[in-house]
């Protein structure tokens, strides 16, 4: 069995380095997980931002086709009235 002196703190070093790595390794690992959760709160954000422009940008365009469709479907419905009124002056029956 060897007792040297010198051998004891070289094996005791390599135990205090591998600590040391494996709690700089914890750390980069906290530092990574905190990077990455800021990200994707921020990514978040901004997607609601877009989300937000785009309704502004298009809003515009889904409000005029509703309002074309009621006024054709008013029009639609005052020429089917005209229609029925003239059928019944002139003494025609509209089947409907």
């Amino acid at each position: 069995m060897h007792t040297c002196k010198t051998c004891a703190p070289v094996g005791c070093r390599d135990l205090q380095d591998l600590d040391d790595t494996t709690s700089l390794g914890w750390g980069l690992m906290v530092v990574d997980l905190v990077v990455a959760m800021g990200a994707i709160v921020w990514s978040y954000f901004l997607l609601v931002r877009v989300t937000n422009i785009r309704h502004s940008l298009y809003a515009v365009f889904l409000l005029i086709p509703t309002a074309f469709c009621r006024t054709l479907a008013e029009r639609q419905v005052k020429v089917r009235r005209r229609a029925a009124s003239a059928a019944q002056q002139v003494g025609c029956v509209q089947q409907g």
